[in-house]
């Protein structure tokens, strides 16, 4: 159940609740704010995962910022439309993201 000041905002339907996990200690490593310290600002939405994607992405190493797994086709269209793109790139086509399988470490996992 996706609850927020004991308001419920969502319930489990097939699989789970669509939810964004972070590994922190990258976040960290790069020397920038955590995806709690921004929401905490008022200032964590999808322009700051952008940014923060971008910094955490270093190809040499194959850690990407950001990852969606397309497993399940439906969560990739409810991502994207969350923030206002109608005819978002697929996964793993012009800087959307790549598979979760295609990469070592993800900020974004």
């Amino acid at each position: 159940m996706l609850s927020h000041n004991g308001k419920v905002y969502g319930l489990p339907r097939d699989i789970s609740t669509m939810v964004i996990y972070y590994n922190e200690d990258l976040f960290k490593a790069a020397g920038i704010p955590t995806p709690k310290e921004l929401n905490d600002q008022g200032k964590w939405n999808w322009d700051t995962l952008l940014e923060s994607a971008k910094k955490l992405t270093d190809t040499s190493k194959q850690q990407y910022g950001v990852s969606f797994s397309a497993w399940w086709g439906p969560a990739w269209g409810y991502f994207t439309k969350s923030c206002g793109q109608q005819n978002a790139p697929p996964v793993g086509r012009a800087g959307a993201g790549r598979g979760a399988g295609n990469q070592k470490r993800t900020a974004g996992q």
